[in-house]
């Protein structure tokens, strides 16, 4: 298979990044990403640790970039050798 071009693989994130967008926001919290994926709290929680967060207020909700999120799926899906 040949490998992909750098801008095939932004293209791709992007295509993640706006599904993303579509089911549950450009900033998702824990409960929406666990929606999004499918998955449990625990193996949310564990796919989330490495991406950056942000909160509105103190005391709010984790948020999560859309784009953040794509990447880390994009980057699994390709050690996976799913793409």
């Amino acid at each position: 298979m040949p490998t992909k071009t750098v801008y095939e693989k932004a293209k791709e994130r992007k295509r993640i990044a706006d599904d993303i967008r579509e089911q549950v926001g450009n900033a998702p919290c824990i409960s929406d990403v666990r929606r999004y994926l499918g998955v449990s709290g625990d193996m949310t929680t564990n796919f989330l640790r490495d991406i950056p967060s942000f909160q509105l207020c103190p005391g709010g909700k984790r948020l999560y970039l859309a784009i953040d999120i794509a990447a880390k799926i994009y980057t699994l899906q390709m050690s996976s050798g799913r793409y």
